[in-house]
């Protein structure tokens, strides 16, 4: 089980449905992600900084319906290599859509494919090692980035 802590403001807080956040600027390749896999998509985002000099977006979609698509396609043209965080299993998931969308009206901007990090389609373990496993961790959102930009984690 994962310990996040979240900040609450004190005073009214209203998140704007329909508009996207960037929660970490970069050029090298973006990450998509929301929910639990933004704070997890933040983490491997700084490994990437850390250990490979590997500038990442993290975008945060905040919601599905509306969609920021605009922001969606502005930072996949801004750094042309994309990677899809999702906890729902690899079949069908909201990363699949997500990168139709891409596919379909930012291909062109593109220096490579759209690489999608969730788990497999298979049920989800009663072992928490084999749970942990499957998981789509910050470690495999910093393999999938570093495959993307043909860099291994040894020579980075």
């Amino acid at each position: 089980i994962e310990n996040i802590e979240w900040e609450v403001p004190d005073e009214d807080y209203v998140i704007p449905l329909g508009k996207a956040d960037v929660k970490r600027e970069g050029t090298d390749a973006t990450i998509i992600a929301s929910s639990i896999m933004v704070h997890r998509a933040l983490e491997a985002a700084e490994t990437l900084r850390r250990e490979h000099s590997v500038g990442t977006e993290v975008l945060d979609i905040r919601s599905l319906v509306p969609l920021d698509k605009e922001a969606l396609l502005s930072s996949a043209a801004k750094t042309g290599y994309v990677v899809i965080g999702d906890e729902g299993h690899r079949s069908n998931n909201v990363a699949s859509g997500l990168a139709s969308i891409i596919a379909e009206e930012g291909f062109e901007s593109l220096k490579g494919p759209i690489k999608i990090v969730s788990p497999p389609d298979v049920c989800i373990p009663y072992s928490p090692p084999m749970e942990e496993f499957i998981r789509p961790t910050a470690d495999k959102l910093v393999a999938s980035v570093l495959s993307l930009l043909k860099l291994s984690p040894a020579t980075a």
